[in-house]
């Protein structure tokens, strides 16, 4: 279902203006010729209304460990754990990857850079 276009600034001063004065939001819904949700919204928390939410969590690999996983994947022939063991990073990197970071994360790193280009060995 689409969703309805965002309170304009005069709409946001109605709801303001009218609950300052102690009008009820079902009331300042009908008022501004809006849904009871939208008002009830913006009421609950003006400030944040219309901003998105941050997209996900923290990423658990930094831009430095991104950079010694692509480092060492673009230079070996296998890509696999041993990749995670060659790069010399620090001990609490060594335990986010065997604990928390799997091997999609691995190919999702090194496949996000464009300079790198994987070919499978050939036997």
């Amino acid at each position: 279902m689409g969703r309805g276009k965002p309170l304009t600034d005069y709409e946001q001063g109605l709801i303001d203006d009218n609950s300052a004065l102690g009008m009820s939001n079902q009331l300042t819904a009908v008022f501004i010729g809006r849904s009871l949700n939208v008002v009830n919204n913006y009421i609950k928390n003006p400030r944040h209304y219309g901003t998105k939410k941050p997209p996900g969590p923290p990423s658990l690999l930094s831009d430095r460990d991104k950079r010694n996983i692509v480092r060492k994947a673009s230079n070996a022939l296998a890509f696999c754990v041993e990749t995670y063991t060659i790069t010399s990073l620090s001990c609490r990197t060594e335990l986010l990857f065997t604990e928390l970071v799997t091997q999609r994360d691995g190919w999702r790193t090194v496949g996000s850079t464009s300079w790198t280009d994987r070919a499978y060995l050939r036997i």
